[in-house]
């Protein structure tokens, strides 16, 4: 978008001077009149990367497009807080603390969109309790959450998907360990993280540790065989390679290993510390190449702000399974619990129940 002044002695002047550089494609993005001149901002769509690219070098030009990005980020800022303000506006007609709260959320990581949707949600609520309590119970009623080995039958095959770095193979080592010690129940461990020589010792010194096998199929057709070896385990868990989420090449090759004819739940792991749009490309790169069931969000210790966690399960429409905040075995994951949610954005709990 380029973006230019017009000046006049008149508002006629200045838009007749608008016309001549823009021609009929002109947006006009506003006028002033003073005593003497009359002054109009507008704005004629055109590539800023393109210009930049031919003209990089002339310093006219490149101070010219400086100048006009910087009006055109003024723009966004006071279009930005004129939206934020009618939002603030009609959330103060919704009751006492309906700002108050909104701003919290803002201020925790939940989108300004979304924010304003939950506490408008609650004010239409007809439940008792104030304001505060029907959020909560909004964002616990928004945000699901799910066992995703319960029930089916044997075994139930579970599979960690997610970008390199998420804590895949320490998740699966603490979920395979809660599975065998806490709950009794006899685990198959498979890893066809191949790549990463390390990754698999990190596996298989936590899966002697427990008493759990492990096997590291190379092809597709080991790891079928590992399935068929692994036919009388309560559980399989699956540990998959770290993937670029837009490299589909990669991703044709993941789905490539996992399909068959038997059915395997898949969750997608992903830090809470990462930034939403890191978070949304990680959803739409996996959830393109395979269904994806459920959430597994790691590193809540890492951070203040647990918003990202009700933002994309809003974003992907996906429960959550399991919350890790830590890297002990197997104490530092939990089961996400249906009404803790609410509580963990707001930094009243940990969002999830031991056992």
């Amino acid at each position: 978008m380029h973006i230019k002044r017009f000046r006049g002695k008149i508002l006629e002047e200045a838009l007749r001077a608008v016309k001549a550089a823009f021609g009929d494609d002109a947006v006009i993005l506003s006028t002033k009149k003073g005593e003497g001149f009359a002054e109009v901002l507008a704005a004629v769509d055109f590539d800023v990367a393109e210009i930049e690219k031919r003209f990089g070098e002339d310093t006219a030009v490149k101070r010219e497009l400086d100048g006009l990005k910087g009006e055109l980020s003024e723009i966004r800022c006071l279009f930005s807080s004129a939206v934020k303000d009618g939002a603030v506006r009609e959330l103060a007609g919704l009751g006492p603390g309906a700002v108050k709260l909104y701003e919290e959320m803002v201020r925790t990581g939940v989108r300004d969109e979304l924010s304003r949707n939950l506490v408008r949600a609650a004010a239409s609520e007809k439940g008792g309790g104030n304001l505060r309590d029907r959020v909560l119970r909004v964002i616990n009623e928004k945000t699901t959450v799910c066992n995703p080995l319960a029930g089916g039958e044997r075994p139930r095959l579970f599979a960690l998907l997610g970008p390199t770095g998420v804590g895949k193979t320490t998740t699966i080592a603490k979920i395979a360990a809660r599975l065998k010690v806490k709950g009794g129940a006899k685990v198959g461990l498979i890893s066809i993280d191949t790549a990463r020589p390390g990754a698999n010792e990190v596996l298989k010194a936590s899966a002697r540790a427990i008493g759990v096998p492990v096997d590291s199929p190379a092809t597709k057709e080991d790891f079928t065989r590992a399935l068929w070896k692994y036919k009388d385990r309560d559980v399989v868990l699956i540990d998959t390679p770290g993937k670029n989420p837009v490299d589909s090449k990669a991703m044709g090759q993941l789905r490539h290993m996992l399909a068959g004819g038997v059915p395997v739940k898949t969750a997608l792991v992903l830090s809470a510390t990462a930034r939403d749009e890191s978070l949304f490309n990680a959803c739409r790169g996996f959830a393109r190449a395979m269904p994806i069931d459920c959430l597994v969000f790691t590193r809540l210790d890492e951070t203040r702000q647990a918003g990202s966690i009700v933002n994309t399960s809003a974003f992907l429409k996906k429960p959550i399974a399991y919350l890790c905040d830590g890297q002990r075995i197997p104490d530092d994951i939990r089961m996400a619990s249906s009404g803790a949610i609410g509580n963990l954005v707001f930094g009243r709990g940990h969002g999830g129940e031991n056992g």
